[in-house]
Order: structure tokens, then C-alpha cells, then sequence
């Protein structure tokens, strides 16, 4: 369900969050070095900044936390439903339960499609909401999975929230269809989704508890692959100034061959050239707040063959040019 991107690309959005109220978060030097020492260190790093995100947004707004408890009670209110469409209703009886009939969380049926929506808590609409309320649906997200035994991943999520800038880190964040300004948050899934039974037992719930809803996050970082393996070794050679691997050097660095490199990382849902564009944005968009760096020297760093070809590379992937990122223009 998650990727290292998608990780990354939420401690981006934590950082712009945290800057909204004149604060600093830790960067993401610490949030990898915090990935090193496990899963669980990791999520002890983000639960804790997220939660001290959400009491600022709490006491702006003058709305009501969700507490740990709450979700506790959510998922033993949920664990004997026979399949999807009880544990959806179950939660949305829960919700009214806790948040009022008005602030519910709602099932509806579109045609061939199911959209369980949220009413978001807060009046202020910026990023910082965003990434609470993100949080709210990665819960959901990730209880529906951890119940099925399946990886759920929608057809497409709904943000009460007006569109972002095509480089905002929350286009990195989902992989579905994201639509704005509705009037709720809400994930959209196939009608037959629903039909998808409980498989776990109440008796399991105390293992997972803990992280929620971290324990999606968790599952990526925890996940030491070879996509993720093939990332590092690229991601130490850019940084010490070398030229970007080709595939050749990357299959001869993991002893086996071109082939065997591309076959393995497919199975892993990942792809060589991926990865390579990944990089390649994320050490762009690294090196471009430095303002002692030209443009044309970190396209030759990046291994471009001149400004050009790296400025249309970086308006694709951010979809505005280099010279239009704040720190070039402050």
C-alpha cells in the first residue's frame, strides 16, 4: 500500500505543516536515521510529531481531538463484522457516537461505486488540516486492509480541500484519482469491495493497536527489498558526487545481472527506470534550496546533458521551473 516516495513525501508535507505555525520539525535526516533503528522508532518519531500537529490545528480551530482511545474503540467495535460493508456501517453508527450525528462518517452507494466520507473537524483549510485529515483516511484505509488480509488501495479519494500546486507532496502521497473542494473527505472504492470478508479475530487487535494508523507506514519501511536496497546504493552515489548509476553498474554493484535486476525489481512493483526518475527529482529538488548552486551546475551534477533538458525534466516533474521554487526567488 505504501512506498518509501509516499513516506517521504508525507515528512515533506509534516515540514510545511509545522512551518505554518512558525515551527520547526525534525528533518528527514532524522526521520531515516529513525528508520534505521526500526519500524516501531520510526513511528514513535512521526506519531509524535503528528500529534503534537494535531493539538496546534485542535486549539487553532477550537475543535475536538481524536484520541488514541477513540480508535482503540473504533477497532473492537468493528472486529466481529462478517465483511466491509458491516465494519463501514458499524463505523459510521461509532463515529455519531462520538463526534455527533452531523460529523458521522457516512456509507453511500454512486452506481457501481461505494464512498465513505468524512466531515473534516477544521474550519481552516491549509496544509497542515490536509495532512491531519489524510491521516484520518490512512487510518481508515489501513483498518480495512489489516481486517481483509488484502491490500485495499481506492478508486479514488475526495479532499474538502482546494487544489494544491501540481508540487505540493500530496500528489505523491495516493496513487488514486484525487478530486477537490468537496464537500467531505471521502475514499471511493468498487461496489465489490464491500462484499470482502473479516478474516481477523478480536484476540489479534492488541498487536496492532499501538501504531495505527503508522502500522501502514511501518509496512513500507519495514519492507527491506531490493527496490529499497537498489534506492540507498543510488541515492549514496549521488550524494557523494558521482555520476548516476546505469542499470550495468547497479546489476554489477548487487552481483547478478542486468536481467535478473529488472525481473526482481518487477516483482517488487518497481522498475529501474522508476527509481532512476525518483532520484533524480528528489536530489533536484535537494540541491535547488541551495542558492549557492547554479542551475547549471547541478544539471551537470544531475547528469543532464544541459540546462535545458533540465529544466523541462524539472517542470514535468513539479510542473513549474526551477527558477520558480521560493528559494530562488526569495
Amino acid at each position: 500500500m505504501f512506498g518509501l516516495d509516499r513516506i517521504q513525501a508525507m515528512v515533506a508535507l509534516l515540514t510545511r505543516s509545522f512551518a505554518s505555525f512558525g515551527l520547526e520539525c525534525d528533518d528527514m535526516d532524522a526521520f531515516t536515521a529513525a528508520e534505521r533503528q526500526g519500524p516501531a522508532a520510526f513511528a514513535d518519531l512521526f506519531g509524535a510529531h503528528m500529534e503534537k500537529l494535531e493539538h496546534l490545528c485542535c486549539a487553532r480551530d477550537q475543535v475536538p481531538l481524536f484520541t488514541p482511545l477513540a480508535g482503540e474503540m473504533m477497532c473492537r467495535a468493528v472486529i466481529n463484522c462478517p465483511d466491509l460493508r458491516a465494519v463501514l456501517e458499524r463505523s459510521g453508527r461509532f463515529s455519531a457516537i462520538v463526534a455527533g450525528q452531523e460529523h458521522s462518517s457516512k456509507l453511500m452507494e454512486e452506481g457501481d461505486l461505494v464512498r465513505f466520507e468524512f466531515v473534516s473537524r477544521y474550519t481552516t483549510k491549509d496544509e497542515a488540516s490536509l495532512l491531519n485529515d489524510i491521516v484520518g483516511l490512512l487510518y481508515h484505509l489501513s483498518l480495512m486492509s489489516w481486517l481483509t488480509g488484502e491490500t485495499l488501495e481506492p478508486e479514488s479519494i475526495a479532499l474538502a480541500y482546494p487544489r494544491p500546486p501540481r508540487s505540493s507532496p500530496l500528489f505523491r502521497i495516493f496513487d488514486g484519482a484525487l478530486t477537490f473542494d468537496d464537500p467531505r473527505n471521502a475514499l471511493l472504492f468498487s461496489k465489490a469491495t464491500l462484499a470482502k470478508p473479516v478474516i481477523r479475530r478480536a484476540e489479534e487487535i492488541d498487536g496492532i493497536i499501538e501504531h495505527l494508523p503508522y502500522n501502514v507506514i511501518l509496512a513500507a519501511i519495514g519492507n527491506r527489498g531490493l527496490a529499497t536496497r537498489v534506492r540507498s546504493f543510488m541515492t549514496s552515489v549521488l550524494r557523494q558526487g558521482q555520476p548516476f548509476p546505469n542499470e550495468s553498474a547497479v546489476s554489477h554493484a548487487f552481483a547478478m545481472s542486468a536481467a535478473t535486476l529488472r525481473r526482481r525489481l518487477r516483482q517488487e512493483g518497481a522498475s529501474y527506470r522508476a527509481l532512476r526518475m525518483l532520484l533524480l527529482r528528489e536530489e533536484a529538488e535537494r540541491l535547488m534550496q541551495d542558492r549557492a548552486l547554479t542551475l547549471s551546475s547541478v544539471a551537470q551534477r544531475l547528469g543532464f546533458s544541459d540546462d535545458r533538458a533540465f529544466r523541462r525534466a524539472f517542470k514535468a516533474w513539479t510542473g513549474s521551473s526551477p527558477s520558480a521554487l521560493p528559494a530562488r526567488t526569495a
